[in-house]
């Protein structure tokens, strides 16, 4: 693959991600916390580091970029993950010990 479609995928893919976040945005957020941390991307600098990208002369520069640009996403998203991971499991537990309880209500 060429250096122009390595970039034509990379714009593909950051428009996506963008439109997936703003659909996200739009809708709603179920996590409190998400949302908070949704509510610190500004625009304005994420259109400006998309332009900025645009103007990478070579593919490792436009690599290193984009590899940072992923880890300071999944920085802010991976503790969020987990938190809702986490409480999802605590909610099943609980169902799961009432379920536990009401096979036992008929007896053996």
């Amino acid at each position: 693959m060429d250096i122009l479609s390595q970039e034509i995928w990379l714009f593909f893919y950051l428009r996506e991600a963008l439109r997936d976040f703003s659909s996200i945005n739009n809708r709603g957020w179920s996590n409190e916390e998400a949302e908070k941390e949704a509510s610190r991307i500004v625009m304005d600098l994420v259109n400006k580091g998309i332009e900025d990208i645009g103007k990478v002369s070579g593919m490792k520069e436009l690599r290193e970029r984009v590899s940072l640009i992923t880890a300071k996403a999944l920085a802010i998203a991976a503790p969020l993950i987990k938190r809702e991971k986490e409480e999802k499991i605590e909610k099943g537990e609980e169902k799961g010990n009432l379920k536990t309880s009401d096979s036992n209500v008929g007896g053996s």
